[in-house]
């Protein structure tokens, strides 16, 4: 064997190792240029041109450009004789046509039409596997306001068509359902009444929506269609008016599911506001009332990069019983008069790092003792509606009537049925509205002086129970008056 040879066995593993750690050193072409690249958004990008006073030019998809050099997120490239620059982000580096793969996400099946907003081809199943062709923006206007839409082209085995993108994912999404019925939720063998029942989905129970369908009726005033599902390996048809609808396999633990909870408990019992021995920080503002000093204190908030503003902190004292309370939140505490002499509105603002969060209690001023109830001061009109995103959160539909006395409230709660369907963003906030409600609350709360805790009594799913409809009828809608907080 030769001096050489052994040499070249020698270099030959070393190149290897060589080629993994160091491919550009060894000639690997993925970062040399001139190369053929692909549009690989579906809607297109936008080339922007040199030296031309036209700003950009429109790429379809799949388009082939030659890519001449990259500076920063753009890279430089040339078509059909005119050279300029693209985001990174719509291009992918390949000298064959791609191939983008989405699937649809429609619970009650997604439309395929025939052309973008035009006639209905068909409707394709949920999680059905589409090859994206195409696509395109538009601008439309609807009640006076322009929006933006985004519309794919997409290929099937038996059609051809167009759909909206934001019925496509990348992967395949399932749906599941969680019954919301306190006796059990019927599963049934067809999509009727008259069918059988074959088996009996209990409370929070859940399982996997396999269709929903588009025609709607009401059972017990609860607005639903009939819905395909699988549960315990069994299929059958249930009504979707008693269930939640989300993508989490896991529903009980879902927020849909926590929050109904929350509801469910909602004027149960009052809790007791956090109580501290520290020191009142010194301020100037101070009030008296019902034997309580109430203080607020103004200090800059931790050093965050969050805002500058000063965060706001109540106080309240009470000396008789050298009890002290404390409500502080992430941003901001104001507090107002509530509608009896020993009671006041908390209004607290969270999340200043994020997104805006409101809460509001209705606290009660009682002798060694100060009761916070979950309360908002102001009736609102339809079923409620649900944020998600960074926080998630319920506004529950409401519609409130005191008393002539002043001592009885009364509360007509609705639960909004906008559970989400997907996944929420973490970074962008939403707001899911809802005219429908899946439950009702029925709060009857009654002081009889104002020494002691209300008397709450709570109906669920009667609406106006008759019990007390008089007392209702005769009570006067409750409007807040405007309160400069203190």
């Amino acid at each position: 064997m030769s001096h050489s040879f052994k040499k070249g066995l020698f270099l030959l593993p070393f190149l290897s190792i060589m080629s993994v750690f160091f491919p550009v050193f060894l000639g690997c072409s993925k970062d040399r240029y001139p190369q053929k690249a692909r549009v690989s958004v579906l809607t297109g990008a936008h080339l922007n041109l040199d030296g031309s006073e036209q700003d950009s030019l429109h790429v379809p998809y799949n388009t082939e450009l030659t890519v001449t050099g990259a500076t920063g997120d753009d890279y430089r490239v040339t078509y059909e004789g005119r050279t300029g620059t693209i985001g990174r982000w719509y291009l992918e580096i390949a000298d064959q046509p791609l191939k983008t793969i989405r699937y649809t996400r429609g619970i009650e099946g997604v439309p395929l039409y025939r052309s973008p907003g035009g006639t209905i081809i068909t409707h394709l199943a949920n999680a059905t596997e589409v090859i994206g062709t195409g696509g395109l923006t538009r601008t439309v206007k609807r009640l006076n306001s322009t929006y933006l839409e985004f519309w794919i082209k997409v290929s099937t085995p038996n059609a051809t068509g167009w759909v909206d993108e934001q019925q496509l994912s990348s992967s395949p999404v399932e749906f599941y359902f969680a019954s919301i019925a306190r006796s059990g939720l019927n599963l049934r063998s067809g999509p009727s009444l008259d069918s059988s029942i074959s088996g009996l989905i209990p409370y929070k129970e859940s399982g996997r929506v396999l269709l929903r369908q588009r025609d709607t009726f009401r059972i017990e005033n609860r607005k639903g269609s009939w819905m395909k599902v699988e549960y315990n390996g069994k299929q059958g048809w249930v009504f979707s008016g008693f269930a939640l609808i989300g993508t989490d396999p896991d529903f009980t633990r879902s927020f849909e599911l926590a929050t109904l909870e929350y509801f469910e408990n909602l004027y149960n019992r009052a809790y007791e506001w956090d109580s501290t021995q520290a020191p009142i920080p010194v301020t100037a503002e101070r009030r008296e009332q019902s034997g309580y000093e109430i203080y607020t204190s103004r200090e800059k908030p931790p050093d965050d990069g969050c805002s500058a503003d000063l965060r706001t902190t109540v106080f309240l004292r009470e000396p008789m019983s050298q009890k002290q309370y404390t409500i502080q939140a992430e941003d901001n505490v104001s507090v107002s008069s509530g509608p009896l002499d020993n009671m006041l509105f908390a209004r607290l603002s969270h999340c200043r790092c994020c997104c805006p969060h409101i809460t509001e209690a209705l606290l009660v001023l009682l002798p060694g003792r100060l009761l916070s109830y979950p309360y908002q001061p102001e009736s609102h009109a339809g079923a409620g509606s649900c944020d998600f995103g960074p926080v998630y959160s319920v506004h529950f539909g409401q519609e409130m009537r005191r008393s002539t006395d002043g001592r009885t409230f009364y509360m007509h709660l609705k639960y909004p049925s906008c559970a989400l369907e997907g996944p929420p963003s973490v970074m962008e906030m939403g707001v899911v509205q809802s005219e429908e409600f899946v439950s009702e609350l029925f709060v009857r709360m009654h002081f009889n002086d104002m020494q002691s805790e209300p008397q709450i009594d709570r109906v669920f799913d009667e609406g106006v129970p008759e019990s007390y409809r008089a007392e209702w009828d005769a009570a006067r809608p409750f409007r807040q008056e405007a309160q400069a907080p203190y």
